[in-house]
């Protein structure tokens, strides 16, 4: 039996789990991924958003240390002028500007630390469902480990599994749907 079980061991996943061990939870994250993995997504990050949570958990110098190009600055393109206007950086924080890190290793970074914070990781384990108890509670998660469906018991369980989250789907998640109009990006010579 787990405090909690953790479906996708990403960002969001992997930052939750060291948290939530930190705090002396028993953590179980799950992910279909065998990582090192590399993933379609941005590499894009706020310093007063994840920098912050990174200073907070411990690692901000493990990733700068990636070799992050600080990024003080953006430009961005208005219209149909094809000249951008140079603004700061979105939400600096106390970093002065925002990140750019590779996602296969900075995940590999935030893996490292949710371990540290004593949570077992099974990679390679897509999650395939919830279990719930005879009122409809869930208490857990099937999975997919080793060739063999296994139930997980988890007091709670947290879907970090993206965008798509499958989780969601599971307990059929209001889902707010905002529209916003692309921008567009073009490439400074």
């Amino acid at each position: 039996m787990w405090d909690v079980a953790i479906v996708g061991a990403r960002v969001a996943g992997s930052v939750c789990a060291s948290l939530l061990g930190d705090r002396g939870h028993s953590v179980l994250l799950v992910d279909a991924a065998r990582f090192p993995s590399d993933t379609t997504s941005t590499h894009f990050f706020r310093g007063a958003g994840l920098g912050s949570v990174l200073d907070r958990l411990g690692i901000l110098e493990r990733a700068l240390a990636l070799g992050a190009p600080p990024l003080d600055r953006q430009y961005v393109f208005h219209g149909d002028d094809p000249n951008p206007a140079v603004e700061e950086a979105q939400d600096p924080g106390f970093l002065g500007s925002c990140l750019s890190v590779r996602r296969l290793a900075l995940d590999a970074v935030l893996l490292e630390r949710a371990r540290t914070a004593g949570v077992g990781v099974w990679d390679g384990t897509p999650a395939r469902g919830l279990v719930r108890d005879a009122t409809g509670r869930v208490v857990g998660l099937t999975v997919q480990r080793d060739g063999a469906t296994e139930e997980v018991q988890a007091r709670v369980v947290i879907g970090a599994d993206g965008r798509g989250s499958a989780v969601a789907r599971w307990v059929n998640a209001y889902r707010e749907s905002r529209h916003r109009p692309h921008g567009r990006g073009r490439m400074i010579r």
